[in-house]
């Protein structure tokens, strides 16, 4: 929801028992020497909260991918407009 968006950081939740695995995919995995780092680029992408900027948790969730991708946490068969598509709500 534009204004409402946050990101406090990592979370103890075991995906493996959270119930309905519809809609996940697996676009690559985070070795444990590389854990810090990954949780550093998540903390450090910017957010927007100004309401009437139409921005969203997608914007962001795009722009870490990019730079995941960038250090090789993500494969490259999975770009941006991949995973744009594969989230749409009409398909």
């Amino acid at each position: 929801m534009p204004g409402a968006f946050y990101y406090l950081g990592e979370e103890r939740v075991n995906i493996n028992s959270s119930g309905s695995k519809n809609g996940e995919l697996e676009i690559g995995a985070i070795p444990v020497s590389k854990y810090d780092r990954f949780k550093q680029l998540l903390a450090d992408a910017p957010i927007n909260n100004v309401e009437s900027s139409n921005w969203n948790c997608q914007y962001w969730s795009l722009s870490v991918l990019d730079w995941l991708r960038q250090e090789r946490f993500i494969e490259e068969q999975y770009q941006n407009n991949v995973i744009k598509y594969w989230l749409r709500e009409d398909k």
